[in-house]
């Protein structure tokens, strides 16, 4: 539910910005959904908007889940900007712990996180790689859409 809330509103050209674990609901229905909230930052991107932001200051999203540009490249915010911070919130998932990937003040990139099938065999490498993927620092390194990232978990996920 997550990948396909991503997919539709990217589709619309309106991405997040916030994702973090205190905005995905678990429902108690009939039918246990996992819904995506707090699209308050979520909006229509365009040059005029990130630029209003920057000039206020403003990140646009909550440390620890913020994607490097949304820090330091406001005008460079798309749909890898979400997959970052889904990358950060899967990694913390599978480690109990966040990935470090970059200094917020400075910019700086600390080192490329650790897999968590290093600790914990039970992880497939192929998830490994998808989350690191996720959270790559280097926009060109990330995956480009949510459907990419679907198809490759989806191929993970047959294979288990």
């Amino acid at each position: 539910p997550i990948i396909e809330a991503l997919e539709f509103a990217h589709s619309k050209g309106t991405y997040h910005r916030d994702l973090k674990p205190e905005n995905l609901l678990f429902t108690t229905t009939a039918h246990d959904h996992l819904k995506v909230a707090d699209w308050g930052l979520g909006k229509d991107i365009n040059k005029e908007s990130l630029a209003l932001t920057a000039a206020a200051g403003g990140v646009g999203g909550t440390t620890g889940y913020c994607s490097p540009e949304q820090w330091f490249y406001n005008n460079t915010i798309d749909g890898r900007t979400d997959i970052y911070s889904l990358g950060v919130i899967f990694y913390e998932m599978m480690t109990g712990k966040q990935p470090q990937v970059f200094h917020p003040l400075t910019g700086q990139q600390y080192t490329v996180p650790k897999p968590s099938s290093q600790n914990h065999s039970s992880i497939p490498l192929a998830l490994d790689n998808a989350i690191l993927k996720m959270i790559a620092y280097d926009l060109k390194n990330r995956y480009q859409t949510v459907s990419q990232l679907k198809n490759d978990l989806f191929v993970i996920y047959r294979s288990l």
